[in-house]
């Protein structure tokens, strides 16, 4: 896909406020959060300094406000806790109304102004529609403030470009592949439809065709497959002409059962989602069995109902693992590399991933079906941005696929809404004039 990248600008501050000293007899915390930081006894202890020690210790007291002597001066040193919700957090972004995130969990839009939290490091994330996530470990001081401050500046819009209404052709489409630029396979209603830009041209069904879904083209893009759970199948037909050329329907010996999506290697091997079995399945060129990878279970390698699966240039599978809502990247070999992802709403978080698609320059699309979104990633798993983010697109319902046309358009079928949704990407440079301080 073509793409023109134009170099990041980004400025951005963290600043930790210095933990403000309690007057002796002020306060009085109850003894579990009587703390200090692990790394600074053991650096000591490491020393042999008693001195510093008990310096430390008498700092302790002071910012305690223990006025008597410990009578296990260690106790204090042995907790390697951090004190409970008492720490600090201001974030600003420019622009202004950026969603802040805490490790996960929402704290409002910026600027935030937030009290009684856990001290310690955290993750802040800042996410502003049509910029780039940002994000940054942060240590919140005891007793302290932290105040962060992010200029986002790398934009990144998704315009609408068109949408494709199937409601009279073709009921609830599903999966996608892309034939040419504006020429498209759509699967949904029982049937495979050619749709080029917006309009419907042939079908191509085979006898006996239930539900068909997931699909790719073969390197050639002579042979599509087609898998349909509905008859437990995975079809091979002449994308010219309709013509059957053969089924796949059991490896290793066991049927398939269920066939969300299917992948097509450089060298003509076909990947299989097995979703039922819980496993995928590897066939050659020829439809003949060649191995199987994983079984049912939430360990790495192994899978609940995995939905969708992608091959890139050098043989690195991903797969959308939805019922342990994450994604795994296998080696050629099936060896896992990387998993990512973990159920919830906040960025880079899933719920029911059905489909990977990769971009170019090394970024992944994820549709987060159950969040009715489209994720972003770069291929190690970092979040980057999260769509809808499209002018005039508001929001998805119920995304099942998506599909990159190699003139730089991106589609999304929306099975509830009985369209796909047609969208151009454009990067675009943000200048800063200021950058916000504290």
């Amino acid at each position: 896909m073509r793409r023109w990248l134009i170099p990041l600008v980004f400025a951005g501050a963290l600043h930790a406020q210095t933990p403000s000293v309690a007057q002796p007899g002020k306060i009085e915390p109850p003894e579990e959060e009587i703390t200090v930081f692990g790394e600074q006894k053991q650096r000591l202890q490491m020393r042999r300094d008693a001195r510093e020690l008990a310096l430390l210790e008498e700092s302790l007291r002071t910012r305690f406000g223990l006025n008597r002597p410990s009578a296990s001066p260690d106790r204090l040193l042995d907790r390697g806790v951090v004190l409970l919700n008492c720490a600090g957090l201001e974030a600003q972004s420019r622009p202004g109304g950026a969603e802040v995130f805490i490790d996960g969990s929402i704290a409002g839009e910026t600027p935030v102004s937030a009290s009684g939290l856990p001290s310690g490091r955290h993750i802040v994330a800042m996410r502003h529609r049509g910029y780039e996530l940002w994000t940054a470990p942060v240590l919140f001081p005891p007793w302290g403030t932290a105040r962060v401050t992010a200029s986002l500046d790398r934009r990144i819009s998704y315009e609408l470009s068109a949408v494709w209404r199937t409601e009279d052709a073709q009921d609830r489409p599903s999966g996608l592949a892309v034939l040419r630029p504006g020429e498209v396979f759509v699967s949904g209603g029982g049937t495979v439809k050619l749709w080029a830009r917006g309009k419907p041209q042939r079908d191509l069904r085979a006898d006996g065709m239930v539900e068909p879904r997931g699909m790719a083209l073969s390197p050639s893009k002579q042979h599509l497959y087609v898998a349909d759970p509905g008859c437990h199948t995975v079809w091979c037909i002449d994308a010219a002409t309709g013509r059957l050329i053969r089924r796949l329907t059991e490896g290793s010996g066991q049927p398939l059962h269920q066939p969300t999506d299917v992948a097509v290697a450089e060298d003509g091997r076909v990947l299989v989602c097995d979703s039922g079995n819980h496993r995928l399945v590897w066939f050659n060129a020829d439809g003949q069995w060649v191995e199987t990878w994983g079984k049912r279970g939430d360990d790495q390698g192994m899978f609940r109902h995995p939905e969708g699966a992608a091959i890139d240039e050098n043989g690195a599978v991903y797969v959308a693992d939805w019922g342990n809502n994450r994604i795994q990247v296998l080696a050629p070999k099936g060896a896992v590399l990387r998993v990512f992802g973990q159920q919830g709403m906040a960025p880079g978080q899933l719920q029911g991933p059905t489909e990977v698609c990769l971009e170019e320059g090394g970024y992944l699309l994820v549709v987060d079906s159950f969040n009715d979104r489209v994720q972003r990633f770069r291929r190690d798993g970092t979040i980057v941005s999260v769509l809808p983010e499209a002018r005039g697109l508001g929001t998805f319902t119920k995304p099942f696929s998506a599909a990159l046309d190699p003139s730089g358009l991106v589609y999304v079928t929306q099975r509830d809404r009985h369209g796909i949704l047609v969208l151009r990407q454009v990067w675009e440079q943000g200048y800063m004039s200021a950058v916000l301080r504290p």
